[in-house]
């Protein structure tokens, strides 16, 4: 009994160092990590990280997410649970499925993706406005500073001859 409640806690044990929270440096919490999973919990810490790294890129999914891909153990309900959100179902349905609706699912799906395709594009292109826009105004910016350094530079150049000439008039 002992034993058991020992490897529950150093599942969660590593489970923590795994994503590094335990320690402010990672070098710690990645030698600990090793350690407690490789000698408390007899597995590899490149397996974890693994499945780990699944699990939370598509978590809750089946099929994707290893730690919920257990329908060969068991199943709750009458079926099985949902691999998909609403958008995506009628992309995920059989031809039976389709005829049996008379295409009306899949055309409905189709015209929402399509009328979302046309609000980020409409998007896409105030955006692109709004960077025209500011392009435009960095350029006018980009002349008035270029007339602002020549005009610096004929100033200095017109300085330098006066400042000769006053010192030919000096010397002589």
């Amino acid at each position: 009994m002992v034993g058991r409640w020992v490897k529950a806690q150093a599942g969660w044990l590593q489970h923590d160092f795994g994503h590094l929270s335990v320690f402010k440096k990672s070098t710690w919490n990645h030698l600990v990590h090793k350690f407690v999973i490789g000698h408390l919990k007899g597995a590899s810490a490149n397996w974890w990280n693994h499945r780990h790294f699944q699990h939370h890129a598509k978590p809750n999914i089946l099929k994707k997410d290893p730690d919920v891909n257990m329908l060969h153990l068991f199943v709750l309900g009458d079926t099985q649970p949902v691999e998909c959100n609403e958008n995506k179902m009628a992309a995920t349905r059989t031809n039976a499925d389709l005829e049996a609706s008379g295409g009306n699912d899949l055309l409905d799906y189709l015209r929402s993706m399509k009328k979302g395709l046309h609000e980020k594009m409409a998007s896409l292109s105030t955006t692109l406005e709004d960077i025209k826009y500011a392009l435009a105004i960095i350029a006018q910016k980009e002349d008035r500073a270029k007339n602002i350094s020549l005009k610096l530079q004929d100033e200095t150049k017109a300085q330098k001859r006066e400042n000769r000439a006053y010192m030919n008039v000096f010397l002589s």
